[in-house]
């Protein structure tokens, strides 16, 4: 099974938004990419329940 891919420009949102959270309470950054790791999984696991994009930008 092929893992999700993602642009380049969400994963440096992604990292960006990590470092910002991480700087505002520690711990916050984590609690990020746990969360969006759980999303992820959701998505992976029930691919029919999320909106399917035919084109993307």
């Amino acid at each position: 099974m092929i893992g999700p891919r993602f642009f380049a420009e969400a994963l440096a949102e992604y990292e960006d938004a990590v470092v910002y959270y991480e700087k505002r309470e520690e711990g916050l950054g984590a609690r990020l990419i746990q969360e969006f790791d759980e999303a992820v999984a959701l998505a992976l696991e029930y691919p029919k329940r999320s909106p399917r994009f035919v084109r993307c930008p």
